[in-house]
């Protein structure tokens, strides 16, 4: 699948961005970047991001607890537009850091995630989506087992 990465341009971790991460960590999907836009001007990216946004089958939209916290919606706010007057359904992954995830865009969310890691887990199990609840019980199956080895741990 095609997934629009929709969020600030920061670091994560030991990558340059939080997109490299997703990139190296979730090999099966195509991610649209948009740091290959133009930024030069919003004249140039905001056309950019409606088409890429228009032309993915999904998004993943990243609310880290660093940097810009809210203007990524933006992408957001396209999905739901379009989906509101077409037949094309654009979904949204929604991974939010913060303690407190914002109400609207979990709430129009396909899915919500409070960490990046957990959602590159879904990502690698999410062939398509008419099969997405295969990858629903296979990320349960993995959570559980996670939580259990941390236990253990302890």
């Amino acid at each position: 699948m095609k997934l629009y990465t929709a969020g600030p341009f920061v670091p994560y971790k030991n990558y340059k961005d939080w997109r490299d991460f997703l990139i190296e960590k979730v090999p099966n999907h195509q991610f649209i970047d948009p740091r290959n836009n133009n930024q030069t001007s919003p004249m140039f990216f905001a056309k950019e991001d409606l088409e890429s946004v228009i032309k993915s089958d999904g998004l993943v939209l990243y609310r880290p607890t660093i940097g810009e916290y809210i203007g990524a919606a933006w992408e957001h706010g396209i999905a739901c537009g379009v989906n509101a007057v077409s037949k094309k359904k654009i979904p949204t992954i929604y991974i939010d850091e913060m303690m407190f995830p914002h109400p609207v865009l979990s709430a129009s969310a396909k899915r919500t995630f409070t960490k990046i890691e957990g959602a590159a887990v879904y990502l690698n199990h999410l062939k398509t989506w008419d099969k997405e609840f295969e990858a629903i019980y296979a990320f349960i199956k993995w959570e559980k087992e996670y939580y259990l080895k941390l236990k253990k741990e302890k």
